[in-house]
C-alpha cells in the first residue's frame, strides 16, 4: 500500500493524520502479505481515508486532516486531532513514507513492469510504467472513471503478482469509491494505495 501518487516520496502535507486501521471489533486489522482478506471492511469503515498502507502484518490509514476522521472508527478522536492541528499550524507530515523502506525483489519489479506493458497493449494507455521509488505500484490517474477501473481490473488481473494500485486523489476527487471497487476485484491479490497527487 503509500505512495498514493505512485511516487513513494511526496512533499510534506499539512495536518496529515496516520493511524493504525482497526476493524468493527476495535482490534487492529492485519494484512495478509500485500492485501486485506475478503472479510475485511476497511474501505467501508474509512470512507475519507486518503491512503491505505499495508506493511508486513500491519495496516495503516492516512487522512489529510482531522475533518477526514468523520465516519471512521476514529471519529471520537476528531476533536483531539483538530486541537493539535490548531496548536501546531505549521506541522507537516510526509505522505506516505510509513516506517521502513520497502525492499523490492527484481522479480517483483519485472512483474510490475510487464503488467504495465500488458495493460497498455490491452488499450489502457493511461497505465504508466512504475517509477523507481515504487517499482511495484501502478498509479491510477484521476481521469479514470468507475466503469473504466472495473474494466481494467477485470481485463488485467494481477494473477498473484506483488503489485499495488496507487490512486492519484481521494475518492471525493475521483467521484466514486474506488476502495469498494478494488475490494470486489483484488481480495487476496493486491494492495491498495490512495493519496492526493501533490
Amino acid at each position: 500500500m503509500s505512495s498514493g501518487s505512485g511516487s513513494g516520496k511526496q512533499a510534506p502535507t499539512k495536518n496529515a493524520v496516520a493511524l493504525r486501521m482497526i476493524g468493527t471489533d476495535g482490534k487492529p486489522v492485519a494484512s495478509q502479505g500485500n492485501s486485506l482478506s475478503a472479510s475485511d471492511d476497511g474501505p467501508q469503515l474509512y470512507p475519507n481515508a486518503a491512503y491505505t498502507s499495508m506493511e508486513d502484518d500491519s495496516t495503516w490509514v492516512v487522512f489529510k486532516d482531522a475533518k477526514a476522521l468523520a465516519g471512521s472508527p476514529y471519529e471520537s478522536k476528531q476533536r483531539e486531532y483538530a486541537d493539535c492541528e490548531a496548536k501546531n499550524p505549521d506541522f507537516t507530515q510526509p505522505i506516505p513514507d510509513m516506517g521502513p523502506q520497502h525492499q523490492y525483489s527484481g522479480e517483483d519489479k519485472q512483474a510490475a513492469l510487464a503488467y504495465a506493458q500488458a495493460a497498455r497493449k490491452k488499450g489502457f494507455d493511461w497505465v504508466k510504467d512504475p517509477d523507481a521509488d515504487t517499482p511495484t505500484s501502478i498509479t491510477i490517474p484521476g481521469t479514470v472513471s468507475e466503469s473504466e477501473l472495473r474494466r481494467f481490473l477485470k481485463e488485467c488481473p494481477t494473477d498473484g503478482a506483488n503489485i499495488s494500485y496507487a490512486f492519484a486523489g481521494t475518492t471525493e476527487e475521483f467521484g466514486y469509491d474506488y476502495n469498494k471497487v478494488l475490494s470486489e476485484f483484488t481480495s487476496g491479490s493486491a494492495s491498495t494505495e490512495a493519496a492526493p497527487q501533490q
